[in-house]
């Protein structure tokens, strides 16, 4: 059952894409503009990062990302998915508010495990890469994935290159989670 919920968020964010790019390519062309340039997308402004506040159940989670990104949610009985895709970077990140869905998140047979960070029973803290050796993306893609048991809060990035990885790993950093009111 979690697995056909989760295949069905996977589908619906393709579909969401799909549809993203198929109206952002029309609304182009309307305009005379038939480049399918990522330039014609990205703000004028010089700020490349903007904070995005995400409430579930007593806490807020805030997490400043880069500010071109797809924003994606999908709930279900016991919680939500929120995915945000920086297509600049080709990065997902992941954040999953709920319960009853088996952790970690990350496929781990499909990644080298690098590191393993656990808080007694409140945190834990996975990182890893695969190799896409046969891929036309060559290189090392990594993940982190932390667990917020005492949350029910679990926040992943995917496919981040090793050049970006000091700008994902200080974004996951800075993550706050603020507990709005005392549990009754």
């Amino acid at each position: 059952m979690k697995q056909k919920i989760i295949m069905n968020q996977i589908i619906n964010t393709i579909i969401f894409f799909v549809f993203f790019n198929t109206l952002s390519y029309s609304q182009n062309i309307l305009k005379g503009n038939n480049s399918l340039s990522i330039n014609n997308y990205i703000s004028k402004d010089k700020t490349i990062t903007k904070i995005d506040t995400i409430s579930w159940s007593n806490e807020k989670i805030i997490i400043e990302l880069p500010k071109l990104k797809y924003k994606h949610s999908s709930s279900f009985e016991e919680g939500f998915f929120q995915y945000f895709i920086i297509p600049l970077d080709s990065v997902t990140v992941t954040i999953h508010c709920g319960s009853m869905i088996r952790l970690p998140l990350t496929d781990l047979t499909k990644y080298t495990l690098t590191g393993k960070f656990i808080l007694d029973k409140d945190v834990r803290i996975l990182r890893g890469y695969k190799d896409l050796k046969n891929n036309e993306f060559k290189g090392k893609r990594y993940f982190r994935e932390e667990n917020y048991f005492k949350y029910g809060i679990n926040i992943i990035y995917e496919n981040v290159t090793e050049d970006k990885l000091s700008f994902y790993d200080n974004i996951f950093n800075n993550i706050t989670i603020i507990r709005t009111e005392k549990n009754k």
